[in-house]
């Protein structure tokens, strides 16, 4: 009856505030209006609300039991810490009265020893001293006894307090697996079939979806949210565009200065060059944006335990530690490079296959694979390893190796830089794609590094969880 004090004026002919009163027309129009009593429709309550409230309140219920154990745990923790550190103390002080009845006891035998030659004064004061050692002896004894005792008391009263202790870790533990279980039930119950239902017994579409699709959905959160965090920094978000721009410029100024010198590099025109620096740039920049940014924090998330909160996520830990942050000022740089390369296919007057133009991207996916891949397994390391913070500047200098020719290289050096560490099949084999075509074996070859490499950097990776013991160990 929210309107009812109002409703009571108008029919009493009573002014309200601000105005002068309301006719009886007025009064009469409103009486019409408004009924008697208003009331909010009620929701109806189905037979599953009924099952969500109760089973929802066993769970509140469970939640505090299990927050009440543990506070009752912490404390028997302490208590326990507290009766053996009495216990010590007192068996310490018993220790302390025993070496000195011994030391005493020491005295008067030797004083005994040296009785017989001493005078007949002197043996009447030892006499007198050994008579008082021997009741300082005695009292140190009893002493001893009533301070033992009472560390017995207090390692007694310890072993008591750990035995709660277990007990109550135990109460903990099922506390814990009936909460679990509860949770368990209740999502087996629910109409939708997900313990991720709303409060209409309905299912988000993000649970319902394919894993894939909900990886995406995941993904694109990511990207949103760290592109409003890197925007409250815009300097920052400036100056790193800046940089690559240069250090990109610096590389196609080193072009442009070489083949002033020269006319080709192990076959290479100029804009041969250019389009396989501006692919590398390509691939890099990408890479950079979306997988590299998360791969050089992994050591720091070991090493503080921040792991964990990766691991306590509903999706797998190698997807979130890879996909956690972007960085948009990349997204610049990938578009100059990209631009860069179709100028430097403009100047080489040349004609693109369609095949050629539709493998060319695919080829750039991989090549930001085998870049992932091959961070991953140094970053990986550091579960192994305290800081790995050299492994992180090693790579930045091996992978400029995938900016130069691969006809550069010969003998060991190119078998071990195109099939062992496959840093020469990044750019080559995208570019070579575009300017000569489609090659089985080069496409092959670099399908296959990257399949090997992916499945061996998730198997150290997943190794290295296993041996990974939490912040909390």
């Amino acid at each position: 009856m929210i309107l009812a004090p109002f409703e009571s004026q108008y029919k009493s002919g009573v002014k309200l505030p601000g105005g002068s009163g309301f006719t009886m027309r007025r009064r009469a129009a409103i009486n019409c209006a408004m009924p008697d009593e208003f009331e909010l429709p009620e929701t109806p309550e189905t037979p599953e609300s009924h099952k969500e409230r109760a089973v929802g309140l066993i769970i509140a219920a469970i939640a505090v039991a299990l927050a009440l154990v543990t506070h009752v745990g912490n404390e028997t923790n302490n208590e326990k810490i507290l009766a053996h550190v009495d216990a010590s103390d007192q068996f310490a002080f018993y220790q302390a009265k025993k070496e000195r009845r011994s030391q005493l006891e020491l005295t008067i035998d030797q004083m005994k020893l040296e009785h017989d030659r001493l005078s007949p004064a002197s043996q009447a004061e030892a006499d007198r001293l050994i008579a008082g050692y021997g009741a300082q002896i005695q009292h140190l004894e009893d002493d001893g006894k009533e301070i033992k005792a009472r560390g017995d008391e207090f390692l007694a009263e310890a072993r008591k307090l750990e035995a709660k202790a277990t007990f109550i870790e135990l109460g903990e533990i099922a506390s814990s697996c009936a909460w679990a279980w509860r949770r368990r039930c209740w999502a087996r119950s629910l109409p939708s079939g997900d313990c991720f239902s709303c409060v209409d017994g309905t299912t988000p579409d993000s649970f319902l979806m394919p894993p894939f699709a909900r990886y995406a959905r995941i993904w694109l959160a990511q990207v949103r949210y760290s592109t409003v965090r890197e925007m409250m920094f815009k300097s920052n978000f400036l100056l790193w565009i800046v940089v690559e721009l240069a250090w990109f410029g610096l590389h196609l100024s080193f072009i442009q200065f070489l083949y002033l010198q020269v006319d080709t590099v192990a076959g290479w025109s100029k804009w041969e060059m250019v389009l396989l620096v501006g692919t590398n740039h390509l691939v890099q920049q990408i890479f950079q944006t979306f997988l590299m940014i998360n791969l050089t924090k992994l050591p720091e998330l070991i090493r503080t335990g921040k792991l964990d909160f990766f691991l306590a996520q509903p999706a797998p830990a190698q997807f979130l530690v890879s996909t956690r942050n972007f960085e948009p000022g990349s997204v610049v740089n990938t578009l100059v490079a990209a631009i860069v390369c179709v100028v430097a296919v403009a100047h080489l007057n040349m004609r693109m296959s369609g095949a050629g133009l539709l493998v060319f991207p695919a080829l750039v996916a991989l090549g930001v694979l085998i870049h992932y891949a091959l961070l991953l397994m140094l970053m990986s390391l550091s579960f192994w390893m305290t800081r790995a913070q050299g492994f992180i500047n090693a790579y930045y200098n091996v992978f400029q190796i995938a900016r130069l020719p691969r006809e550069a290289f010969s003998g060991v050096t190119r078998i071990a830089f195109t099939w062992a560490v496959p840093l020469l099949l990044i750019a080559n084999v995208p570019a070579r794609t575009l300017l000569h075509g489609l090659h089985a074996s080069d496409l092959a070859g670099m399908g296959l590094a990257t399949a090997l490499l992916l499945a061996a950097s998730t198997a150290v990776f997943q190794a290295g969880l296993r041996r990974y013991g939490s912040a909390s160990s």
